[in-house]
């Protein structure tokens, strides 16, 4: 587990505060100068902002940037690199410690982009400082040293990409060294600053979460048509899909399992798959099969369709939150989606979804809980247009395919 799994992991189990401790001599000169973009392995930690013009403030941040960087370079390293322990101690170094030999007996890295932001110094007194900082884990990742394959498993949950985080120092060695820190996420208070999008939306313009919930239904039930692109989970599989859908019933796009995608379009009443070698292959058909109607357009018995497609609909894709019962949902904060400003809410068994936060209350994306955590992102409401039927020269029927 790398340095931000490990906050990430401190943040979910409520674990927050760690004590601060250390001790060390006086400050006598200033950690070298750390670059503002630092890249060990496959990883990059980004130091957004200046330096604080204050001296003494400045002192205490590059003493956590060095501490920073030479963590990271000991999880890349998978041991404690030189001189990591003259800038990470306390509980801290026994936090470091943990996560390196977790992620060792796993065989990971810490990768991807981390970005520490709206770093500020809070307090110093005597030898001891508070450090606090925004942190953007929205794209990192853990993978392995040796195939660089990504850690699926490790895929925080909405609300715990951006944190707050409360870092303790202590002068130590003639510098300013990481002692100890603390994790907050949504629904925290300290962790919405940190969110994208959140610049204006504090506690008085939060709408309450009945409320919230109603308007999102009408908007639902009055919604005439959506696109819908990501995974859904269908039992044990994971689907892929990437289509339009009307209130009526009707879709048109592509739906995908273990590497086949397949076209589909329903429209006036019929329901169409388009004929592929990828099609073939999964319906055992003959090879000879797709030399004949590749390319054409299957026209799928009304009753066959109605089963194998009933999952495909306005009602049963927009998520089960909007008719949740509000002492079961959470108000985690406000953050972004695609540069939309949205609501993020969470219900009891982990479902979470984005609701815009600007105009009819729409679901933006919809994530389900883990382990599987299938996640789509909904576009184009009320605008989605259904394509014709195929002309009859491009379509077959099933006593055609069989034949």
């Amino acid at each position: 587990m790398s340095r931000q799994g490990a906050i990430t992991a401190l943040a979910l189990s409520g674990l927050f505060v760690l004590s601060a401790c250390g001790s060390g001599e006086p400050a006598n000169h200033t950690a070298a100068r750390v670059a503002s973009v630092v890249h060990v392995g496959p990883y990059t930690q980004v130091f957004a902002g200046p330096l604080p013009a204050n001296p003494a403030q400045a002192d205490v941040v590059e003493g956590f940037r060095e501490g920073q960087v030479l963590w990271s370079q000991s999880e890349n390293a998978q041991h404690l690199v030189s001189p990591v322990r003259d800038y990470v101690t306390g509980q801290a170094l026994a936090h470091l410690t943990s996560a390196m030999k977790a992620n060792k007996a796993n065989d990971l890295v810490p990768a991807g982009v981390d970005r520490f932001f709206m770093t500020r110094i809070t307090a110093i007194s005597g030898r001891n400082a508070t450090l606090v900082t925004c942190d953007d884990g929205s794209k990192f990742q853990e993978e392995n040293p040796r195939t660089g394959k990504v850690n699926l498993t490790f895929d925080p949950t909405p609300g715990q990409s951006y944190l707050f985080e409360t870092w303790r120092m202590v002068q130590l060695s003639g510098h300013w060294a990481i002692t100890a820190l603390s994790a907050a996420p949504l629904p925290s208070r300290s962790a919405e600053p940190c969110q994208p999008g959140m610049t204006g939306y504090g506690p008085s313009r939060r709408p309450g979460v009945a409320v919230l919930l109603r308007e999102m239904s009408a908007a639902l039930r009055t919604a005439s048509s959506v696109h819908i692109s990501g995974t859904i989970q269908q039992g044990s599989n994971a689907e892929g899909v990437n289509f339009g859908m009307t209130r009526s019933g009707e879709f048109s796009g592509q739906i995908s399992e273990n590497g086949a995608v397949i076209t589909v379009l329903s429209t006036h009443g019929h329901t169409y798959l388009k004929l592929t070698a990828a099609f073939v292959r999964i319906a055992h058909l003959p090879a000879t099969v797709c030399g004949r109607f590749c390319g054409k357009y299957l026209e799928y018995p009304a009753a066959r369709a109605h089963v194998l497609f009933a999952h495909l609909s306005m009602a049963s894709m927009t998520h089960p939150i909007a008719s949740t019962q509000a002492h079961e949902v959470k108000l985690l904060g406000a953050v972004t989606v695609a540069g939309q400003p949205a609501w993020l809410l969470q219900d009891s068994h982990d479902n979470s979804v984005y609701v815009a936060a600007h105009g009819k209350p729409y679901i933006l994306r919809a994530v389900g809980p883990p382990p599987a955590e299938g996640s789509v992102v909904l576009t184009q409401w009320n605008a989605v247009r259904i394509p014709g039927r195929p002309p009859a020269s491009q379509v077959v029927s099933l006593s055609q395919l069989m034949r």
